[in-house]
């Protein structure tokens, strides 16, 4: 946790880019860049960003529903996948760099950092995970294309 601090911190500020279609994109925005700070230190900026224009989230949102179609037609076993997939790379790989952004952006401690960060993204993934099988195994049994059996 303690290497994970001392290894993000030169890296402040980060630049928070903006994604589309799962590529970094230039904004149209003529804004300044904007900052956030850290809290328990007011005049430290932890992340610059662009702001988006209406133009740039209606394209974010057209992306998107591109993406869906694609996501749709993926079977559930794989999709599933990708969220466990997450779920562990979020517990293990990468939960102490989550846990260190958290407490330098948001002002946690350790211990919240753990459990409102780490900890809950990877339940979140895990539950509703769990949730969709549920909500799969309650389907009526499809034997021809549009009747129920």
């Amino acid at each position: 946790m303690i290497a994970a601090l001392h290894e993000l911190r030169p890296r402040i500020p980060v630049r928070v880019p903006t994604i589309q279609n799962g590529e970094e994109v230039a904004t149209q925005s003529s804004q300044a860049d904007a900052e956030t700070y850290i809290p328990s230190e007011a005049s430290s900026v932890f992340a610059k960003y662009t702001p988006a224009t209406e133009a740039d989230v209606s394209a974010a949102i057209e992306a998107a529903l591109e993406a869906k179609k694609a996501w749709q037609d993926t079977p559930f076993v794989d999709r599933a996948a990708i969220f466990l997939r997450a779920a562990e790379i979020v517990s293990k790989k990468y939960r102490f760099e989550i846990m260190a952004a958290t407490m330098l952006g948001q002002g946690k401690n350790a211990w919240q950092a753990e459990i409102d960060a780490a900890a809950e993204l990877a339940d979140f993934f895990r539950f509703n995970v769990s949730y969709a099988e549920e909500i799969y195994s309650r389907q009526p049994t499809l034997n021809e294309r549009g009747q129920a059996g």
